[in-house]
């Protein structure tokens, strides 16, 4: 009887080591690989039976150097596909390697740049090895998102900027996302007052804030930032920023000793004009309108109508109005545009001048 059992045994062991599973690596992020990723693999048992086997994953840098050992004993490898995932690392004995790199990727998660591999060894119940299988990874660097605009503790003169950032470059990151968050500044740009105001997800490197959002209010100041993701990965974000709204500040009623102010009229034969920073005007309330109505475009170009204009609070009779064009960032030096006026009555009014800087 024992001698079946023998060669029964003999049988079974030598199924085992004749037997030679396939690894098949599974695509990885290669701008943000972390610990999760080195499991992106599966087993392929082309045998008749399960395998019992011990499973070693070692991720190398410059292909030599261990950086992570994760080793799984006693693993059956069932018939045909064996779906390897990150479920599996949480069962593994897991050592790191002595230096900067392997430090830091036990510590953060995350393998920084630089050249490595990944090889995953497979033995049998005998310790024989039966299957081997390596790939070498290339991780690249990438940027964060820096923000452009509203710039740091500016002033702005609208409640509906655009928001916008130099985006994470490569640009072609699998799944790149960037959320954006906007609130209330407190006790520094970092601290939130009551969460965020605003946020929101999307492909894009800008945001135009528009009506219907929550009111940004004049005189109030906000924080923002954006975050970058690559799928479910957080790859990092920006510095945080800081705006005020203030949508009259730098609009208004001149004094009334200060010259240098150009009326404006139904003509447009003032063209020698200059407008150094500031526009300077004098405007004759006809209608009593309580708001100014205008819009300033290209001379060359009438559908380049300049956005974010700031609100012009009339009086009756005659308004002395300084409009600071600097401020808004949206003036090209040394070009001509024509401020159009049009008032309750619908008279229209014109004057064409060329913007220059101090």
């Amino acid at each position: 009887m024992k001698r079946p059992a023998i060669l029964l045994l003999m049988a079974l062991l030598a199924s085992e080591t004749f037997s030679q599973p396939t690894v098949t690596f599974l695509p990885v992020n290669g701008y943000f690989f972390t610990t999760d990723q080195i499991w992106n693999f599966n087993i392929i048992n082309t045998s008749n039976q399960p395998i019992t086997s011990n499973i070693e994953v070692s991720l190398l840098k410059n292909g030599s150097y261990p950086v992570v050992i994760a080793k799984l004993t006693n693993y059956e490898i069932k018939k045909g596909l064996n779906m390897i995932s990150n479920s599996n690392r949480l069962l593994a004995l897991t050592s790191y390697g002595n230096d900067a790199t392997s430090q830091n990727f036990k510590n953060t998660g995350i393998l920084p740049p630089g050249n490595y591999a990944t090889c995953v060894t497979i033995t049998n119940a005998i310790n024989q090895t039966i299957a081997y299988s390596c790939r070498e990874l290339q991780v690249s660097s990438f940027s964060l998102p820096v923000l452009m605009t509203p710039i740091n503790d500016a002033t702005i003169y609208t409640g509906y900027p655009l928001l916008a950032w130099l985006p994470v470059v490569p640009t072609n990151i699998p799944g790149l996302l960037y959320k954006l968050e906007l609130w209330h500044s407190g006790k520094g740009g970092d601290y939130k007052v009551s969460g965020n105001l605003f946020e929101t997800t999307l492909s894009e490197n800008n945001f135009q804030y528009y009506p219907g959002l929550p009111l940004l209010e004049t005189g109030k100041t906000y924080s923002w930032k954006v975050a970058a993701y690559s799928g479910d990965f957080y790859l990092g974000s920006s510095d945080i920023w800081e705006f005020t709204v203030n949508t009259t500040a730098n609009a208004r009623v001149g004094n009334e000793y200060e010259d240098s102010y150009r009326i404006v009229s139904n003509e447009t034969e003032n063209a020698l004009y200059s407008a150094e920073d500031v526009l300077r005007i004098k405007y004759e309330n006809i209608a009593n309108d309580s708001v100014l109505v205008y819009s300033i475009y290209m001379v060359d170009n009438p559908d380049s109508t300049i956005t974010d204009l700031p609100e012009i609070q009339l009086i009756r009779g005659v308004n002395k109005i300084d409009i600071d064009l600097a401020s808004l960032e949206t003036f090209a030096i040394d070009t001509f545009y024509i401020l159009e006026i049009e008032d309750a009555n619908e008279r229209k009014y014109f004057l064409r001048f060329l913007y220059t800087e101090l």
